[in-house]
């Protein structure tokens, strides 16, 4: 089985295993629908979501559709507000915590961009939750990074042996 596949897999599996959990959560919510991050749409972003997707890449692809076809509030950002996602950009380096500011309250947060700075992980969980009013114990975060370790060669999976 091939590691890319492997990775396939493991990201599927991982994402039915939130999106069932965050059903059954889903019912305590309210009942409110969740505003649309597709092409086509046009409202406004929203002040709290189940699910926050930091950095709206592959994973966004499929993961925004399952959680609107499950009724779970989802919103996504990308570093230009494209396709209707909220515009944010992370400096591992900086302290500031005012991009955070326009983020929407969120029970989960996925970070899918990689971080590689040493520290960076930890000042992107203070500064989100330092603009935090109220429950910031109760936010959970998932750290996925990027799927850009497994962009090898052909030539180069095939030289190594597993």
């Amino acid at each position: 089985m091939s590691m890319i596949f492997m990775y396939s897999r493991i990201t599927q599996q991982l994402t039915n295993d939130f999106c069932q959990s965050m059903t059954s959560v889903h019912h305590y919510l309210s009942a409110a629908r969740p505003t649309c991050f597709s092409k086509v749409c046009s409202k406004p972003f929203p002040m709290s979501v189940d699910l926050l997707i930091l950095g709206a890449g592959w994973t966004s692809t499929f993961l925004i559709p399952l959680c609107d076809e499950r009724g779970i509030q989802v919103a996504a950002t990308s570093r230009s507000g494209r396709d209707g996602t909220i515009p944010f950009v992370f400096n591992p380096e900086s302290d500031d915590t005012r991009p955070y500011e326009a983020l929407p309250n969120a029970k989960t947060i996925l970070i899918s961009f990689p971080i590689k700075t040493i520290g960076a992980s930890q000042r992107l969980v203070t500064g989100y939750l330092s603009t935090r009013r109220g429950a910031k114990d109760k936010v959970g975060f998932i750290q996925l990074g990027a799927t850009s370790i497994w962009d090898v060669s052909l030539e180069l999976m095939h030289s190594v042996s597993f």
